[in-house]
């Protein structure tokens, strides 16, 4: 079964649809995978802006140092893959945060 998306078009496996999922700190979160237009989307979130640079699409923040460079190619990027800790890096997010944009959820 593939992803599906809810009405707030967050990401989600068809068998949990439709029911709120608390854990003990609040709703449970999505963790992949997750594609390149995934990762597009949440970082576009918290206001980052696309500049090309060479081959990939590089994003910078207005108020935030350095970019975030992505690869269109990129199709099952999970939490623990290096490529997923290289993005929390980048953008200087703890991976909990990163999370919670790909999930549709602004940052605070």
């Amino acid at each position: 079964m593939g992803n599906t998306r809810t009405a707030l078009g967050q990401i989600g496996h068809g068998c949990c649809m439709g029911k709120e999922r608390q854990g003990k700190k609040g709703p449970r979160l999505h963790r992949g995978p997750f594609t390149a237009g995934d990762l597009k989307k949440a970082i576009k979130l918290d206001g980052w802006e696309p500049v090309k640079s060479g081959d990939h699409l590089n994003y910078k923040h207005p108020s935030r140092r350095g970019k975030i460079q992505i690869d269109d190619k990129w199709t099952a990027v999970k939490p623990g893959h290096y490529t997923f800790k290289g993005i929390c890096t980048q953008g200087g997010y703890q991976k909990k945060e990163l999370l919670q944009l790909l999930n549709g959820i602004p940052l605070n």
